[in-house]
């Protein structure tokens, strides 16, 4: 297996919904908006089954189930979630020995299941973390309950962090992960991002768009931001490109929602995207 540029790290989720079963989970969003960026993207996952998805490589840990949730969304968009089964841990051990050469490196769990050893596995990646799912537990019949990070997680080595307000029970932790991580993001939905570089806090204005779906808006946002940050170096141009990919996403329902690069792109020469960032 060839080193791909962009490698999510998570267990790939199967949704239930009202209506029917579908994929998702954090690293799936992820690996497909960089398939659609147009880079090499791949997924590492476990479980009795993996989603076939276009332009990605995945590679899957058997495992005697699959991560599976329910997902209900409340008015005003808040989402209460029941863990129905988990596949098994995924460990430094698990990854194929040539993707340890990856460029950019997203470890996004959805439920404690990513050891957070990986850190240590990428001396060549732009390591970014999408915190949910160690902001998580879940109680024994699997309703899903938010928690701190531990406090032995290797922040430090981090080049970026990804959180949702909605996942962190105390806002205040974000400006002490900003003094250990140099470029941090908390999405706010609606009402856009905050971003930190090296400590120093900076508002992510967006356009609101029509929501239809908001699951995967924050996955893609992160995968966005790191793909930008890697091709032009600037936490600016990134933040402002994994705005706008995250209102795309709300536009649609499920996987459906995640945009090609060309699309991001159309949406920020729009006018009001073009004024919200030149004025």
């Amino acid at each position: 297996m060839p080193a791909p540029q962009f490698l999510a790290i998570g267990h790939a989720v199967r949704d239930r919904t009202p209506r029917r079963w579908r994929w998702g989970g954090a690293a799936v969003y992820a690996a497909l908006t960089a398939a659609r960026w147009g880079v090499s993207a791949a997924l590492l996952t476990a479980g009795d089954r993996a989603p076939s998805l276009r332009g990605v490589e995945v590679h899957c840990k058997p495992g005697p189930l699959c991560t599976a949730f329910e997902n209900r969304y409340q008015e005003g968009g808040t989402r209460r979630q029941r863990l129905l089964s988990r596949a098994p841990l995924l460990e430094p051990a698990d990854l194929p020995p040539s993707w340890r050469d990856a460029s950019l490196v997203l470890l996004a769990p959805v439920a404690q299941e990513v050891s957070p050893a990986f850190v240590d596995c990428f001396p060549k990646a732009v390591i970014g973390a999408a915190l949910q799912g160690w902001l998580r537990h879940w109680s024994g019949d699997g309703v899903i309950f938010p928690c701190a990070l531990a406090s032995d997680f290797p922040l430090a080595r981090l080049d970026v962090l990804i959180a949702s307000q909605e996942d962190v029970e105390d806002p205040s932790v974000f400006p002490v992960w900003a003094q250990k991580v140099p470029l941090v993001v908390k999405t706010c939905g609606r009402d856009g991002a905050v971003l930190w570089v090296r400590g120093q806090a900076y508002s992510v204005p967006v356009v609101p768009r029509e929501e239809v779906d908001p699951t995967g808006a924050g996955d893609v946002f992160a995968a966005t931001f790191l793909l930008r940050l890697w091709e032009t170096g600037s936490a600016w141009e990134a933040v402002r490109w994994a705005a706008a990919a995250g209102a795309l996403c709300v536009g649609r329902v499920g996987l459906a929602g995640v945009p090609y690069r060309c699309q991001v792109a159309r949406l920020l020469a729009t006018p009001q995207w073009h004024r919200l960032w030149h004025g």
